[in-house]
């Protein structure tokens, strides 16, 4: 599966959009909320960005209806990284602030943890280049200690945030914001992001 949708997106969105049609015949809302993302999350992948906004936007309010807070935070960060293709900075914040407050306040620290991956790519673009760092540091250490290893999609997106802290910050700077990040608990790494977001 993960072949199809990390090789083939446009595939990828053509297999959710078939289960989703599927799932809309159960009736089962948590179901067919579920095929709704994994569509949305297929047409990001494929670079479709500005059609899915609306649809995230719809989604994440009908999961806060159902109080999904996995659905709502996800939904939001789709969201934020549409936005954050179209380049459309602040507003990506937005959204991806929303998505790690839907997350924490949810008690989904998977979900927590994916909001704050995101979010440090997009911090840089919005003058934090240093909370990005111990973002990024802060959400590896939690990941490796809780889920494991990374993708190499991920070993990229560590690597992306560390070359921008050091060419923003400068060497020191951001290896130090590196350091600090690693050892801070999930739950002060939440409260800085969410302060400028």
């Amino acid at each position: 599966i993960s072949a199809v949708i990390d090789r083939n997106p446009a595939r990828h969105a053509a297999l959710s959009a078939q289960a989703l049609a599927l799932w809309q015949q159960s009736g089962n809302r948590h179901l067919i909320n579920a095929g709704r993302y994994n569509v949305a999350a297929a047409l990001h992948k494929a670079g479709r960005n500005a059609e899915i906004l609306d649809e995230l936007q719809a989604l994440a309010e009908d999961g806060r209806a159902l109080q999904d807070w996995d659905l709502v935070s996800g939904a939001l960060d789709v969201r934020g990284g549409a936005l954050r293709a179209l380049r459309r900075w602040p507003e990506a914040g937005v959204s991806m602030g929303q998505s790690l407050r839907a997350a924490w306040d949810g008690l989904q620290t998977v979900a927590t943890m994916y909001a704050l991956w995101n979010v440090a790519q997009l911090l840089p673009r919005l003058g934090h280049a240093a909370l990005a760092a111990q973002t990024m540091a802060a959400c590896a250490a939690q990941w490796q200690e809780r889920c494991g290893e990374f993708e190499p999609s991920d070993a990229r997106d560590l690597t992306r945030v560390r070359r921008s802290a050091r060419r923003l910050l400068g060497p020191p700077a951001a290896q130090a914001a590196w350091q600090r990040g690693a050892a801070l608990p999930l739950a002060e790494v939440v409260r800085a992001v969410l302060v400028v977001l």
